[in-house]
């Protein structure tokens, strides 16, 4: 099992980054969600997420106030899964994302920890330019 676990807080980019967790090929996932946003405006979002019964189940909380750093803290701590990844409410996984580090994570035995390359994009949607802490290893 990996977890995906978001420690959110704005509403704006948020569906976007839950639809990219869902959408995982790698079948064995759980979405664990703290809610550090001021308004209901995520809760009511994942309210409507729930109802559809979608993929992989959603561990959602909603912090009676904000936790900010120790919110991804406390949602890790909910995790189940024997993996983590963390995914912002303002960023999206490549489909094959988890499904290829747990690959690279069972193909080598003596690694402990993978990343990937992040690809900032424009107001637009467009991907920019890599900048030195975004070029490829």
């Amino acid at each position: 099992l990996v977890s995906i676990v978001m420690a959110v807080y704005k509403p704006e980019h948020f569906t976007q980054a839950l639809d990219s967790a869902l959408a995982q090929t790698y079948p064995h996932c759980e979405i664990v969600i703290g809610d550090d946003c001021p308004t209901d405006a995520i809760m009511r979002l994942v309210a409507e997420y729930q109802a559809r019964s979608p993929r992989f189940p959603i561990n959602y909380v909603k912090n009676a106030e904000a936790l900010v750093g120790q919110n991804f803290v406390q949602s890790f701590l909910r995790a189940k899964g024997t993996y983590i990844k963390f995914l912002n409410d303002d960023d999206t996984l490549a489909p094959t994302c988890v499904e290829r580090m747990v690959d690279c994570l069972a193909r080598y035995p003596d690694v402990t920890l993978v990343t990937s390359h992040r690809q900032q994009i424009d107001t637009h949607g467009r991907p920019i330019p890599d900048s030195r802490v975004t070029a490829r290893i």
